[in-house]
């Protein structure tokens, strides 16, 4: 995750010009630690609190409306990949530059690893698939059973333990093509970001409210995923988190102020209106489309004070180099996060099964969890060392982080 430090700023601030004058590219830690802390909790809310929650045992507890406020922060992928943004580099080169990689990763990983799956349940899992498991997988991976049906249709088949979903790739794949259309014209002013939001917004809301139905590469998230990109290219403009991270800026009274505000925002928007956990669904809230207004403004507040939070966890030498390691690989570690959890718990699947995660004790929950973490962390970097000159040929070595 690197940018560039313009002039636009005083040497000061940052102090990373070299010794001819010229400015250097240095990685914004903090970014890289949100990133790796949003795969680390991804994981667990796939193998550990997710599991849980469907048996009913955190009823009671808390921890329900506690994930509810961190999933918030689940938008944050959309906000730094805007923030990294160039602007004036023209739709075709910004394509080519940052949303091939991406494209090219989810095709490769989309047609191969629910392969892998089946085979793996063929030798070790309780039941063997056939080809039309495999062809359900792809489905699911593709266009999604329920494609053109409500959001809670459910839609449980054979092939539950094969197929991965990828809707977040799907949709940041949409959420990019429209953003490098629009973003030149719009983040050069405050006031056409402003009613642009709010257009996005009440587009949401109606689609939500109105046609809840599940579209094409999920693009019924598309206007609230494109708005987070373009205020994220807005801060990125201003250089935010920069300015906090470098020579103390953190300890800003007016950074600190803003951050308190945005903590009460967070907590009562919270509690008022519990904000969905279901963004492939368009799940916003208890209240249909209404929910989208609380949650959009509870979501960027909630990622301001995640950003935060990292900017000083990031001063803490060995955690913070270890998950911003994850933070790095950002696109290989969820492309093979579910592949890697599925893998794993195959063993525990019958066919047909009632839910994506079958119980688990708390100990095999925690093995999962661990070579969740390893094992996409060593694939991951025996594909970067020997296709990465390949992409590096194909796009530029310049391509920025699709996520």
């Amino acid at each position: 995750m690197r940018r560039t430090i313009t002039h636009i700023y005083p040497v000061p601030i940052f102090g990373i010009v070299s010794e001819n004058g010229t400015p250097e590219k240095v990685r914004i830690r903090s970014l890289d630690l949100y990133k790796g802390i949003a795969i680390l909790g991804i994981i667990a809310v796939h193998v550990i609190i997710f599991p849980s929650m469907q048996q009913g045992e955190t009823e009671g507890s808390g921890l329900p409306l506690v994930v509810q406020g961190l999933y918030l922060g689940l938008l944050g992928f959309f906000a730094i990949s805007g923030y990294f943004y160039r602007p004036n580099r023209g739709f075709a080169n910004n394509v080519k530059k940052r949303l091939s990689i991406l494209g090219l990763g989810y095709l490769a990983c989309s047609l191969i690893l629910p392969l892998l799956l089946c085979l793996e349940m063929a030798v070790c899992g309780p039941n063997s698939p056939s080809v039309e498991d495999y062809g359900n997988a792809l489905k699911w991976i593709y266009c999604s059973p329920t494609l053109w049906l409500v959001y809670d249709a459910q839609n449980y088949y054979a092939s539950c333990a094969v197929a991965i979903g990828y809707y977040y790739i799907q949709i940041m794949l949409v959420a990019f093509l429209v953003f490098y259309l629009v973003a030149d014209r719009i983040i050069c002013s405050w006031k056409r970001l402003l009613v642009t939001c709010i257009v996005l917004v009440t587009i949401q809301t109606l689609l939500v409210q109105y046609f809840p139905y599940n579209l094409p590469f999920h693009c019924h998230e598309l206007p609230i995923a494109v708005m987070f990109m373009l205020l994220g290219a807005f801060a990125g403009q201003y250089r935010l988190v920069e300015r906090a991270e470098f020579n103390g800026g953190w300890r800003n009274k007016y950074v600190l102020l803003g951050i308190g505000i945005c903590v009460l925002i967070t907590a009562v928007l919270t509690y008022l209106f519990p904000p969905g956990t279901g963004f492939n669904d368009a799940s916003f809230g208890d209240n249909g489309g209404w929910s989208v207004p609380p949650f959009a403004v509870n979501a960027a507040a909630m990622i301001m004070v995640e950003v935060y939070i990292c900017i000083l966890l990031s001063k803490i030498p060995l955690i913070s180099t270890f998950i911003m390691y994850l933070g790095r690989h950002t696109l290989s570690l969820m492309l093979l996060n579910g592949f890697v959890i599925k893998m794993l718990i195959i063993p525990f699947y019958e066919i047909p099964h009632n839910t994506w995660f079958p119980p688990l004790e708390f100990g095999v929950q925690m093995t999962i969890y661990a070579m969740c973490v390893i094992v996409p962390i060593l694939i991951s970097n025996i594909v970067v060392k020997h296709l990465a000159p390949f992409f590096f040929k194909y796009v530029g070595k310049d391509t920025g982080s699709p996520l």
